[in-house]
Order: C-alpha cells, then sequence, then structure tokens
C-alpha cells in the first residue's frame, strides 16, 4: 500500500534568501554609493587637486570610513534598510542629474522643482533617467532587501556598531587630519565640490529647504522703504525712467550684459 504522502506532488522549493553580517552590508551600500553615484564629484576633485593619485585616494578612503561610520550607527532591525535603501535612491537620482546635465542638487535646486509644474518635470521623465533609477537605485535596493542580515543580541549589536563607528572616524581623522590644511582650501576654493557630494549633499539641501520654509512660515511681512517718493521730471525735455528687469533664465552671467 502506498502512503498517503506518495500521491501528493512535491512542493517547489523557494529560492532561500542569503544571509549577510550587518557590516558586510554596511560596506557594499557604501561602495555602491560612492563608486556608481558620485562619478561628477571624483571628475572635479580629480581636477581641481591638480590629477594627484595618492590624494584622490586618501580621500576616497575618508569618505568611504565616514560613511561606513555613519551607516554602522543606524546598522539596527527594522532601521538599517529603509535607510540605506532611501540614501541608494536619493543617491541614484541625484547623480543622473549632475552627471547627464551637470547640476548641482543645491537648496535652490530643491526650491525650483517644488515650485515647477508637471509638464515641465515631466520633460525630466525620459526612458535614460528610469534606465539610470533601475540599474543603479532600484536594482541595488531590492537586493539589499532581499538578502537577510544577521543580527546578534543587543548587547553585541550597540557594541559592535558603536565601535564600528568610531574605528571608521579614527581611519577619516587620520587621513584627513595630516593633510587638514590641503583639504580645507581645496574645499573653500571649489564649493561646489562639497555640493556634488551625494547623498549627503541632496539631504543636506532638503533639510536646509525645510527649515527655512518652517522659519519664513511665521514671519509678519513689513513694509520696506515707505518713505521713497517719485522724485518729479525737472524740465519739458525730462528723459522718461525706465526700469530693466532681470528675470529668471536670463539672470546668468553670460546675458548680464
Amino acid at each position: 500500500m502506498p502512503r498517503p504522502d506518495e500521491n501528493r506532488p512535491a512542493r517547489p522549493r523557494r529560492l532561500r534568501r542569503p544571509e549577510i553580517g550587518r557590516f558586510t552590508a554596511v560596506v557594499a551600500v557604501g561602495l555602491v554609493i560612492l563608486g556608481l553615484h558620485n562619478a561628477a564629484f571624483w571628475q572635479k576633485l580629480w581636477d581641481y587637486s591638480g590629477g594627484r593619485p595618492l590624494f584622490a585616494a586618501g580621500t576616497a578612503l575618508a569618505l568611504f570610513a565616514l560613511m561606513g561610520g555613519a551607516l554602522a550607527l543606524v546598522a539596527l532591525p527594522r532601521l538599517f534598510k529603509p535607510v540605506a535603501i532611501a540614501a541608494l535612491l536619493v543617491a541614484a537620482g541625484a547623480s543622473y542629474f549632475a552627471d547627464r546635465f551637470g547640476v548641482l542638487i543645491d537648496r535652490s535646486m530643491i526650491a525650483s522643482a517644488l515650485e515647477t509644474t508637471g509638464r515641465e518635470a515631466g520633460e525630466l521623465m525620459t526612458a535614460s533617467f528610469f534606465a539610470h533609477m533601475a540599474l543603479t537605485g532600484l536594482l541595488p535596493a531590492a537586493l539589499l532587501a532581499w538578502v537577510r542580515i544577521r543580527t546578534p543580541p543587543l548587547g553585541r549589536r550597540l557594541a559592535g556598531n558603536a565601535g564600528f563607528a568610531l574605528g571608521a572616524g579614527l581611519v577619516a581623522a587620520a587621513v584627513v587630519l595630516p593633510n587638514y590644511g590641503g583639504y580645507a582650501s581645496l574645499f573653500r576654493a571649489h564649493r561646489d565640490l562639497a555640493k556634488s557630494l551625494h547623498p549627503t549633499a541632496p539631504l543636506s539641501a532638503a533639510i536646509k529647504t525645510v527649515e527655512r520654509h518652517f522659519a519664513d512660515r511665521d514671519r509678519a511681512i513689513e513694509p520696506l522703504a515707505t518713505d521713497a517718493r517719485l522724485k518729479p521730471a525737472s524740465g519739458a525735455r525730462a528723459r522718461p525712467q525706465l526700469t530693466v528687469l532681470v528675470v529668471g533664465e536670463t539672470a546668468r552671467a553670460a546675458s548680464f550684459s
């Protein structure tokens, strides 16, 4: 007599999700962001520093350590994946416009994007944009969401995260502090360099935009120059007053003449 279970169809085996450590995930996310989403930053750093390989390598190591330390601080269950996925998607979107159009995602750019119309925004949603987002943003984010991340007990987890972040900070300090003057002068002379780093620059600009909105929301409107008076024209042939307005996209150095 066959057993009852022998006649049942075999259940298809579910694909087993791989499991990685939390610091492996931290390193992988950092490498993707710095490697895929910051081409404009690395090009500017190379040009502004005079093409010095050791300087560029030291900067890469310092930034990787800082990013890894920041991600390690949030390497907690139900927190790390949402934060890392958001960072990947923000960096992917910002890198598309930086690499293709040379756009800096600063506070003024975010304010302009919030005020644009749907038709104007739709013109930027091209096939190349969606392809870029799919390959460099959605694909890494989906892989990160799929894998399992091992989580040790709470005490070991917190101590390990703090130790990793502290070690990463010491590595960054060991690279930057001996040549602090060179870094300070470089970033001071080329302010667009820091604004080209993703996702820190777009996130910082978004935070400043929100802060500015709430700071101006309750500000009372006060009249200015209430004592101004129109000066009467003198003589029969007095020239009429002429006012020139430079508005919108014409307000560029190339158009000031």
